[in-house]
């Protein structure tokens, strides 16, 4: 018994000494075994699979370079990004970039825009509107819903003097009919 305990501590140090702890997962540069050297391309002309796969490293970060489309190819599921994404070029979708190709691209869900937004065509709200900043339009708008502007609206002028000023001389603080604080109705009007 004696002897089969100090063998079996005996294999364990010695497999310890082989091996190493197993303390978490190690990096291993398989570069040299594969036959090249830092900064070597190797093709792979089948599928590679992998549990997880990293890119770079925190102090350099690293370049992915792909051509094709990302998918997840199980259930049905969509493709998840853990973290914030940066993208340094254009959104689209379809074969061709631009509007009119019948492949809008859809966001299900709120959004949020810190910057600016600027929209280049026809904007269509299906659902109700709420300006709580700035908002300048300079060509169509069409709003299904209601709009709730908090603040003065400025038809024609950037500085209303009222809740609502028109740039032809109506300023309005409650209605248009001039009789509860609103300019009076001009002549043939």
């Amino acid at each position: 018994m004696k002897k089969l305990l100090i063998s079996a501590i005996l294999v364990c140090g010695v497999m310890i000494l082989i091996y190493g702890l197993p303390v978490g997962a190690k990096w291993i540069d398989i570069t040299p075994l594969l036959g090249g050297e830092e900064g070597d391309t190797f093709d792979l002309k089948s599928t590679l699979k992998v549990n997880s796969l990293k890119v770079g490293s925190p102090d350099i970060g690293g370049v992915t370079y792909l051509r094709g489309s990302i998918v997840n190819d199980t259930e049905n599921k969509p493709v998840t990004f853990g973290d914030n994404v940066r993208i340094d070029g254009s959104i689209y979708r379809g074969d061709t970039m631009g509007p009119g190709v019948g492949h809008p691209v859809y966001i299900n869900d709120d959004t949020r825009i810190f910057g600016n937004l600027t929209v280049n065509q026809t904007a269509q709200i299906a659902g109700d509107q709420s300006v709580g900043g700035n908002s300048t339009i300079t060509g169509s708008e069409t709003v299904a819903g209601n709009s709730i502007i908090n603040g003065s609206v400025g038809i024609g002028t950037a500085s209303p003097a009222g809740r609502l000023h028109i740039n032809d001389g109506t300023v309005a603080d409650r209605s248009l009919d001039g009789r509860r604080g609103g300019s009076p109705p001009r002549p043939g009007q």
